[in-house]
């Protein structure tokens, strides 16, 4: 029995896994190199199969996939609860891939949009170093 619910379990963290990256809109190639792993390895995370035994991701690489696609670990790994994580985690999940040059312009956006919230003047961009 334990052998089968390992079985059902690999292969439901396998199908997550599969509409994350059918989410993004990204084929196994894509997937695997913006996780910076092998395509293979996509096969055998999907499928929840490796060497015909049912074996579940590690943590690791699910929290990496959980942090770059901005979905749930807890649904990730267990399917509890939903999908998409909270606003904040996805929008600190898109930071990841941000260039580094980029941040700064990134920085100032944000800036600008909180003192515009709270009725401020906008900070001089020269605080922020290039």
């Amino acid at each position: 029995m334990s052998d089968r619910f390992s079985q059902m379990d690999s292969c439901a963290i396998g199908e997550r896994i599969k509409e994350i990256r059918k989410t993004a809109n990204m084929n196994k190639q894509e997937f695997a190199k913006e996780l910076g792993i092998s395509p293979a390895y996509i096969t055998y995370l999907e499928s929840g199969i490796k060497g015909g035994e049912p074996t579940n991701p590690s943590d690791k690489i699910l929290e990496i996939i959980s942090h770059k696609f901005g979905v749930g670990f807890q649904w990730l790994k267990f399917g509890i609860g939903t999908m998409q994580s909270s606003c904040r985690q996805r929008i600190l999940a898109k930071l990841w891939v941000v260039e580094e040059q980029d941040l700064n312009d990134l920085y100032e956006v944000i800036d600008k949009f909180i003192r515009e919230r709270k009725g401020q003047e906008p900070a001089p961009s020269s605080h922020v170093k290039r």
